[in-house]
């Protein structure tokens, strides 16, 4: 990955990154998000990532691929606590559940040179709507996607 190549850590006097940082990062950061999940809150619980939750976010062009996972965790368990997870990283979009988590993702991916978005499913006008009384994500009718 060019991350390995590129990525220096300030804290190592800016060594490059290697793959057993992202590994401790990883831990720390589920660490903390499970931390967060066990404190009482009132209303919905939203996440918000850069990279996706599950691996049912890599398409399945891309399912047996290995450098996948550099995309994708393996965070099923930890997704069911949450109402909704919004993630990003994809060239895909996704709408799907995970218990009572709806996971979604909506990129537009690259630019073509023909000036379109990448993905053609991607949506400009996709909102997902929460409701703060109820605990649960709840969202406007899906429109039909190509």
């Amino acid at each position: 990955m060019t991350d390995y190549k590129r990525i220096r850590l300030v804290q190592k006097d800016y060594r490059k990154m290697l793959p057993s940082d992202t590994a401790r990062f990883h831990a720390s950061q589920k660490s903390w998000l499970k931390q967060k999940f066990a404190e009482p809150f009132a209303g919905p619980t939203v996440v918000i990532t850069h990279t996706a939750p599950s691996m049912l976010s890599v398409a399945g062009e891309f399912a047996a691929d290995t450098v996948s996972a550099a995309y994708a965790s393996r965070l099923d368990d930890l997704v069911c606590e949450a109402d909704l997870w919004i993630h990003g990283h994809m060239h895909d979009s996704f709408d799907y559940r995970i218990g009572k988590c709806r996971v979604v993702c909506n990129p537009c991916g690259y630019m073509t040179r023909g000036g379109t978005n990448e993905n053609r499913r991607f949506d400009p006008n996709f909102i997902v709507e929460i409701p703060g009384d109820q605990g649960t994500a709840a969202t406007r009718p899906e429109r039909a996607r190509e």
